[in-house]
């Protein structure tokens, strides 16, 4: 009577014992999977203007977009568009503050303007305040001193401009370079 007692307990215990191996080999294959397949990231593409004399990288997935007089480009998630502005008598603080207090308020009625530097140089940043015209899809703006004024279809400019929606401009901004 003994002997069938101590059968099933035996069972019992190899049972256990092969499931917790189980569970081992089971971890081990889906750590090993995890470090073969990591997480793919869509790189960011680079993009180079020699019109505006500027390099910078957007999400891969945006496309240009036709039917603007300047370079934009957009996608499901944002956009950005370039331009330049300013003469030698044009000061960044006058150029930011006549963007956010324009009459028709793109960035809404109390928008901020932030100080930076960027690749060097002086800048300023417009983000949107919360009544914003939902048309204007959370456009930012960012206006930067140009090392050098650039010549553009005849017309010197002293600034670089680049619109881009809220969620974006930061990180577009942190890799714009001056060619």
């Amino acid at each position: 009577m003994q002997e069938e007692r101590t059968l099933p307990i035996h069972l019992a215990l190899l049972f256990i014992v092969l499931l917790f191996v189980g569970v081992i080999v089971y971890a081990r294959h889906v750590t090993n999977t995890r470090a073969d397949n990591p997480v793919v990231k869509v790189s960011p593409t680079k993009f180079t203007t020699y019109v505006y004399k500027v390099s910078l990288e957007y999400p891969a997935d945006w496309q240009p977009t036709p039917g603007y007089n300047y370079d934009h480009y957009n996608g499901e998630t944002g956009f950005f568009g370039l331009s330049a502005a300013g003469d030698a008598k044009t000061t960044l603080d006058s150029l930011a503050k006549s963007d956010a207090e324009h009459v028709l308020r793109p960035y809404g009625s109390s928008p901020k303007v932030e100080t930076l530097t960027v690749d060097g140089e002086p800048a300023r940043i417009i983000l949107p305040s919360l009544d914003q015209d939902p048309e204007e899809h959370r456009q930012a703006e960012l206006i930067v001193k140009y090392p050098k004024p650039v010549e553009i279809s005849s017309t010197v400019y002293h600034y670089f401009i680049l619109w881009a929606d809220e969620d974006h401009i930061r990180n577009i901004v942190k890799t714009l370079k001056f060619i």
